[in-house]
This record gives structure tokens, C-alpha cells and sequence, in this order.
């Protein structure tokens, strides 16, 4: 997507490209590998059932519960992860397994984010589309944290590694 020409092949994403661009990575949230714009555009012009997913974004009273529920409902749908599955932990995790059991190298940036990361970048997402959408609301109540006088993105507010596992090889 270079262009607002570029759009009038998506019909279904003119009315959400504030979230549709927010989701995919833009200046303020973070984009995921291998998950381009184009590649999503088509997908949501494909699955009507990912509108609703996105109007939840346009709702300035959304809580922080029905963004993840649907905000992960969509990130799973850009994975391509089956309708049966509704964990992104789960498929994180079934994917890494079915690549190292068949030794396959894992390339870590392919996986999916995991559930606590995901939530803080559906944070940002909400936030940017409130602020494109003209609704003033507290960064730091959204994904964000300040620092030095200087807002940075909340990565997950989970250790990377349980702390159970880092009593074992320590």
C-alpha cells in the first residue's frame, strides 16, 4: 500500500484502513514478519467476519477485554491459524513444536507474539486508531510507558523466561 490510489481495489478496508494500517505496523506500533500490508488487505477483504473484529477499534468505550478478544481473533487470522484454535500461546507453541520435531530450523521472529505481548501492541493499536479518529486519550493508559520524558512502547509486561526455568539453568 503505497498510496490511497492503491485502495480502490480494497473496498472493505477504506472504512477501516486507520485500523488496518495501525495493526500492520505504522509509526507508533510495530509491524509482525512476514505480515505486510497488501498480504492483510487481501485477507480482510476475504473474511467478513474480521469487520467486526476491526469495528471494535472504532468504539471509543471498547474495553481492554474485547480488544484482546478481538484483536487476537484477528492476529490469529493473519497467522493463518484454524478456527478451532483461539489461543495465540497455544498456536505459538504448537507451531514451534511442529517445526523442531521435524528439525526444522525455527526462525523465532515468524512465530506469532505471545498473548501478554500481543495485548500491549492491541493496546497501541487501539490508542492510534482513537487518535486518528480524533479521541484523546491517556498513552500511558494504552500500551505505553514514559520515560525520561519520552513515551516508549510497553513490550509485555511478562519476564521472558519463567522464572521456574531460570532457577534450573542457573
Amino acid at each position: 500500500m503505497y498510496s490511497s490510489e492503491s485502495l480502490t481495489s480494497y473496498t472493505k478496508c477504506q472504512a477501516h484502513i486507520s485500523f488496518l494500517h495501525a495493526i500492520t505496523g505504522c509509526d507508533t506500533t510495530s509491524a509482525f514478519f512476514k505480515r505486510g500490508k497488501t498480504k492483510v488487505f487481501k485477507l480482510f477483504e476475504k473474511r467478513h467476519d474480521l469487520i467486526d473484529c476491526a469495528e471494535v477499534f472504532t468504539n471509543i468505550g471498547s474495553s481492554p477485554d474485547i480488544i484482546l478478544t478481538n484483536g487476537t481473533r484477528f492476529l490469529l487470522a493473519m497467522y493463518g491459524v484454524p478456527n478451532k484454535i483461539d489461543s495465540i500461546d497455544k498456536y505459538r507453541y504448537l507451531n514451534f513444536v511442529k517445526n523442531t520435531r521435524n528439525n526444522k530450523f525455527v526462525q523465532l521472529s515468524c512465530l506469532p507474539p505471545t498473548s501478554a505481548a500481543a495485548y500491549q501492541h492491541l493496546c497501541r493499536v487501539y490508542y492510534q486508531v482513537q487518535v486518528c479518529l480524533g479521541n484523546e486519550l491517556d498513552p500511558e493508559n494504552w500500551g505505553w510507558v514514559l520515560k525520561d520524558n519520552s513515551l516508549e512502547p510497553i513490550q509485555t509486561l511478562l519476564s521472558p523466561v519463567p522464572e521456574k526455568l531460570l532457577n534450573t539453568v542457573f
